[in-house]
């Protein structure tokens, strides 16, 4: 028993060893070990069925879908017309020989809420659908609404003869006023720009000219102190030479 329990492991975990390295031959191995009555249900969900192929490495389609798209479900279904025909079932196609095999799910407590009937257009056009105000509030609308425009609108005036409607000679307009002048922008403009200009050229006029008067008394101040000590110098040398 020891050594038949050993093999079933080897025959099992070997595929799943080759497989990264020879997917071919990890499939042989598969099924191989379903010929010779050996089986797992992890290889079950994994392989194929038909081939031993590995289903989950993209060489496989998996879809959930209901049974009455494929034609034998559909067949089944008119047959039997079973109440749990409605399930859903787990479709695996493999790519490489074109073997399908369909898994029904368990619905669990789904039977315990039943779906909901669709509703038809008879019921919703039926006299049971249409609400009805009662009395009450259909004056209640009434009173609510606006007045008619008909009664808001003025009653005309009373229209008066030519003769009664009072004519006004036209007044005339002192003409003693003189013309005024109409000002230009540019007219206006000009003379008010030009009075701070030279406002400012005559403020820099004066401010030169009383610099220069500054200097020029500066200058002669100095010519007087050098001339006045040059006369007592030499007065001085004089009179130390005698």
């Amino acid at each position: 028993m020891a050594a038949s329990s050993s093999t079933t492991k080897f025959q099992l975990t070997l595929p799943l060893v080759l497989h990264s390295i020879s997917p071919g031959l990890a499939a042989y191995h598969v099924s191989r070990a379903r010929a010779l009555g050996v089986d797992d249900p992890a290889l079950a969900t994994s392989h194929c069925k038909r081939c031993g192929g590995y289903l989950f490495d993209g060489t496989s389609e998996i879809r959930v879908v209901r049974p009455g798209i494929s034609k034998r479900r559909k067949l089944s279904r008119k047959l039997s017309k079973d109440k749990d025909s409605d399930s859903r079932v787990v479709s695996k196609t493999c790519l490489t020989c074109g073997y399908c095999d369909e898994v029904t799910l368990d619905r669990g407590n789904a039977t315990l809420f039943p779906m909901p009937r669709k509703r038809t257009k008879t019921s919703c056009s039926s006299p049971q659908g249409i609400i009805t105000l009662p009395t009450d509030l259909s004056h209640a609308r009434n009173d609510l609404n606006p007045p008619k425009l008909a009664s808001m609108t003025p009653s005309p005036l009373p229209s008066r003869s030519a003769s009664q409607i009072p004519t006004s000679n036209p007044v005339s307009r002192p003409s003693s006023l003189p013309p005024t002048a109409k000002s230009t922008p540019e007219s206006s403009s000009v003379p008010g720009s030009s009075k701070p200009a030279r406002s400012k050229g005559r403020n820099k006029k004066t401010g030169l000219q009383d610099m220069l008067a500054r200097n020029r008394e500066r200058e002669r101040q100095e010519q007087q102190k050098k001339a006045g000590e040059g006369s007592a110098g030499g007065l001085a040398a004089f009179l130390s030479g005698l």
